[in-house]
């Protein structure tokens, strides 16, 4: 197999060019990674939470639902960041147009004791 790069700035922008269509062709989340979220995470109304990467908003519309509150959601692409601001418009919800290593969070917004680490990537 041949390894194919893609600079870091291209691949954060290639699933903006059509935020639409990007949201409609791509899959919900399986039911299980919203369990494991509610179960081992202990989301819930109230749970300060943030997401990175988060595209359109397909984890982020379900994890409202389960009451993140606050919900951070940092995304790099600006088309992605405005294509979510527009169709989640929830109060709790705050889009960061900002790559993870650049966004600027309040240090006191997600104590590090109560935070878990979750990967919405291939399961293994």
């Amino acid at each position: 197999m041949n390894d194919v790069a893609i600079e870091k700035e291209k691949g954060r922008a290639a699933f903006g060019l059509d935020p639409a269509g990007y949201h409609q062709a791509r899959p919900d989340y399986p039911e299980w990674v919203f369990e494991i979220l509610r179960s081992r995470c202990g989301l819930g109304e109230g749970t300060s939470t943030f997401e990175i990467g988060a595209g359109t908003g397909k984890a982020t519309r379900r994890m409202l639902e389960s009451g993140a509150n606050p919900l951070v959601a940092i995304e790099p692409d600006a088309r992605l960041a405005g294509f979510l601001e527009e169709k989640a418009g929830s109060p709790a919800l705050r889009v960061v147009n900002s790559a993870f290593e650049d966004a600027v969070l309040a240090s006191s917004s997600f104590p590090r004791d109560k935070c878990n680490r979750v990967s919405l990537g291939r399961r293994s």
